[in-house]
């Protein structure tokens, strides 16, 4: 006999108790009463930064806990509806009761049937209204969106949040406890920047050596007024997640009116001064999963949860930098990243159009295309405050940025467990505000330790593009120039991800099949070969060595499909208009990004298969069968067809170069040029065309869409604004639409 004793726990675990803090009518009007008596003076009195600020956090965050006080979330609340109001669930209450009277024969079954339908109609009509407010790009993030669909989907999700049960401690075990488990994260995340550059070989030059000519002109800052101080706080986003202090964006944009002199008089006591309060420094970090195993650490991300108060100083900053940046055109031209008017799209363009005209003229060319390993993290900051004096960023100023960057320090929060806390001694804090214009100082220097190229850059994606007439002569150019880039990213101690399995890699893109077949030289970097690829997915486009973009329309094509039958699913739940929003913010968004590039080149064939997954996801929208007619669908949602959507995005972009080249990055600007021929003849057209040699040149805005520019209608070309540019033009075409006798089911 065996006998086998289970222990069972005496009582289950409770789940954690859900704190939240209610803004409520009540306590908003306490919080503003609170605000409005407490003397703010003696803040405005105190002349030295760490004071002023420690006097305004403790009077702040004890009128903030006092109004808004954390209170328990009752389960009964997070299991509601949130469309269920006091009344429906009153109307529930009362059709359980009239239930238990029709059984007892007290109320007559049509009574009940009555109001019982009658309740199901309120409630979907209340729920509808609350999908339709919902589902309001324009008022919530796509994230919440997203969110909620799955929500209708899958209702138990969300319910239990995916926690970090194991990590890898490097010794040939686990860590499994919360605590133990956080203290691994922020050792990794403190010291993997230090790791990385300390592992690097010792640089052949300085980094003092590619900053060529200073900036002549130094940086100078403007006080701030206390009503622009009220402009940043009322654009804080409401939905980010507050620092280490829990104070949110919400209560502070409540209460810019009484506190905007008092924060004014801080930030400019701060930056004047050369301090950045110490209070802020501490940093929540949170590790976001990347890709990979889930047990080691290198496959998160951490971002720096920050006090709103650091944000606000932080933006303060930003704001003076940027215009003296832009003032003097310090910033690199192909830098597309985090600048006003520049963009993942333009970059894309800047790249295909460069690769079409080489191509054009039977060269062949090399991308090259870096991955920074752990680029923010590493920045070291000896080297960022020397660019930063290099660029004019001097003095007090100077000063600043030094207090801003040092003695930080930083706790990894895992399941509610907090680690011990560590300081930071390199990289910039990956969430806040200045950590993205920082890295693009860093790196704005690049370009100086090349001889012949222009390197294209977004943030910290990278790449090199190489042409030349002969195979073997462009190979031998590109060794030389990944030479170059070896000794500068050694000076500034930046490594890459060099591997198989890594991201850097390279395409070679020729108009001869026999050069790919051939057996070709290897591209060598820190001694390691770079691997040759097919496709590279770059900035959310996946580039093949045609650039016949054949594997991207078939990612399009999949998205929409899945996209689709998500549609199909919540139909019923929603409203057309409803659908037609998630339309918008989840397939619209990924047919049109970058449309104006895979679209311009993709084949009639590609295209129509685009337009088929299109047309199914709008008789799925209006619940129609595979015999309406497609042109019923585009003109009653008033959605345009993929081949007019391709030639919308071409045509926005030469109508801001032609109406508003301030609006576009000069490298936009140069690719498309207007006519100077103004005599009156049948050649006279707003843009000037090129005769091209090739199929890649007939994709250039400089050939055939120029010509479509010129066929447009002329009230398009002349729209005073880029607004009323899209108005109509999507009129133009949508009446372009044959009408269709139809008798809609």
């Amino acid at each position: 006999m065996i006998i086998i004793i289970i222990n069972y726990p005496n009582k289950i675990p409770k789940p954690p108790l859900v704190y939240t803090r209610i803004y409520s009518e009540t306590n908003i009007g306490r919080f503003y009463d609170q605000l409005d008596s407490c003397n703010w003076n003696n803040i405005l009195d105190t002349h030295y930064t760490e004071l002023a600020f420690d006097k305004f956090y403790s009077k702040f965050t004890d009128i903030y806990e006092n109004s808004f006080p954390l209170t328990v979330k009752s389960r009964s609340k997070r299991n509601n509806k949130p469309w269920m109001t006091k009344g429906l669930i009153k109307t529930c209450h009362t059709k359980s009761l009239m239930y238990k009277q029709y059984l007892k024969g007290q109320v007559s079954k049509i009574m009940y049937t009555q109001y019982r339908d009658a309740q199901k109609i309120f409630i979907r009509m209340a729920e509808e209204n609350y999908y339709k407010d919902l589902f309001n790009k324009d008022l919530n993030g796509i994230k919440i969106m997203w969110k909620e669909i799955g929500t209708i989907l899958n209702p138990k999700r969300g319910k239990s949040r995916a926690k970090i049960k194991k990590i890898d401690t490097k010794k040939g075990d686990f860590a499994t406890s919360d605590q133990d488990i956080a203290s691994i994260f922020n050792e990794h995340f403190t010291n993997i920047g230090n790791q990385l550059s300390n592992d690097l070989p010792s640089p052949k030059k300085h980094h003092k050596d590619f900053l060529k000519n200073p900036q002549e002109n130094t940086f100078f800052f403007k006080p701030y007024t206390p009503n622009e101080i009220e402009k940043i706080l009322k654009k804080l986003p409401k939905k980010k997640a507050p620092g280490m202090d829990n104070i949110s964006n919400k209560a502070v944009q409540l209460a810019a009116p009484f506190i905007k002199k008092s924060l004014c008089h801080i930030v400019n006591l701060s930056i004047s001064q050369g301090i950045f309060p110490s209070k802020l420094k501490m940093a929540k970090i949170i590790p976001i999963y990347k890709k990979g195993k889930h047990d080691l650490c290198s496959n998160y991300r951490p971002i720096s949860l920050l006090s709103v108060f650091h944000k606000i100083i932080e933006t303060c900053m930003k704001h003076r930098i940027k215009d003296f940046l832009k003032r003097y055109n310090i910033l690199y031209t192909y830098q597309y990243g985090f600048r006003e008017n520049h963009s993942t799209n333009y970059a894309l363009l800047d790249v295909v159009e460069e690769i079409y005209k080489y191509l054009d003229n039977k060269m062949h060319g090399i991308g090259i295309f870096l991955d920074l390993q752990k680029a923010f993290d590493t920045i070291s900051h000896k080297i960022l405050i020397d660019k930063l004096e290099y660029y004019g960023i001097r003095g007090t100023i100077l000063e600043w940025f030094k207090s801003y960057l040092t003695d930080r320090k930083q706790f990894t929060c895992i399941n509610l467990t907090k680690s011990s806390e560590l300081q930071v001694t390199c990289g910039v804090p990956q969430g806040s505000v200045l950590g993205p214009l920082l890295f693009i100082l860093y790196v704005n220097d690049m370009e100086n330790s090349f001889s012949a190229i222009k390197p294209r850059i977004f943030a910290d994606d990278t790449s090199l593009f190489i042409f030349d007439q002969n195979i073997d002569t462009l190979y031998s150019k590109t060794n030389q120039e990944l030479k170059y880039l070896e000794d500068w990213l050694l000076a500034n101690k930046l490594s890459l991800n060099i591997g198989i399995d890594k991201e850097t890699r390279y395409i070679l893109f020729t108009h001869s099949k026999r050069n790919r077949a051939n057996k070709l030289p290897n591209l060598n970097m820190m001694n390691a070969n770079l691997p040759q690829a097919k496709s590279v997915r770059y900035l959310g486009i996946t580039l093949d060595e045609q650039l016949s973009f054949h594997e991207h329309t078939k990612l399009v094509k999949e998205r929409i499909r899945n996209y689709n039958g998500i549609i199909y699913h919540i139909r019923n739940k929603l409203s057309i208009y409803q659908l037609r929003q998630i339309y918008y913010a989840f397939i619209h968004s990924y047919i049109i990004y970058g449309v104006e590039i895979y679209g311009n080149a993709i084949t009639r064939n590609l295209c129509s298969t685009l337009q088929i997954e299109q047309n199914r996801v709008l008789r799925t929208i209006l619940r129609k069968d595979r015999y309406t007619p497609i042109d019923y669908l585009h003109s009653t949602l008033k959605i345009l067809k993929i081949k007019d959507l391709i030639d919308f995005r071409i045509l926005q972009t030469i109508y801001l170069a032609l109406k508003f080249p301030e609006y576009l990055p000069q490298s936009i600007t140069e690719i498309i040029e207007s006519n100077p021929h103004t005599h009156n003849t049948r050649n006279k057209n707003p843009l000037r065309t090129y005769q091209t040699n090739t199929k890649y040149g007939n994709r250039t805005y400089k050939s055939t869409k120029s010509i479509n520019w010129n066929n447009m209608p002329i009230h398009i070309q002349n729209a005073d604004s880029i607004q009323s540019f899209k108005r109509l033009y999507t009129i133009w075409k949508l009446d372009s639409y044959k009408p269709t006798i139809f008798i809609p089911s």
